[in-house]
């Protein structure tokens, strides 16, 4: 885990801001049981995103990931999870 942000908008929200984050692709996306996983490729690298009780938990697949990109992903996500954070 990376980052975690207020989980305050709905999943399918979600699924349209990893859309319009430029070189990404959702791979897989899994809800149980309150229990629920949105994953998806940036720049070869896979990125998750899991509902932790009232926040959005970021991962990545690989501790050598670009700092470069953790910060991008970060900041398209806290933009519109937490406009306040993202200045």
């Amino acid at each position: 885990m990376f980052a975690e942000l207020p989980f305050s908008h709905p999943w399918r929200d979600l699924f349209h801001r990893v859309e319009q984050l430029d070189g990404s692709r959702i791979t897989s996306f899994t809800g149980e049981d309150g229990d629920t996983w949105l994953l998806f490729d940036y720049h070869d690298f896979e990125f998750g995103m899991h509902d932790r009780d009232a926040a959005i938990q970021f991962t990545v697949n690989a501790k050598d990931c670009p700092e470069a990109l953790l910060n991008n992903v970060l900041h398209h996500f806290s933009e519109f999870l937490s406009p306040d954070m993202s200045d």
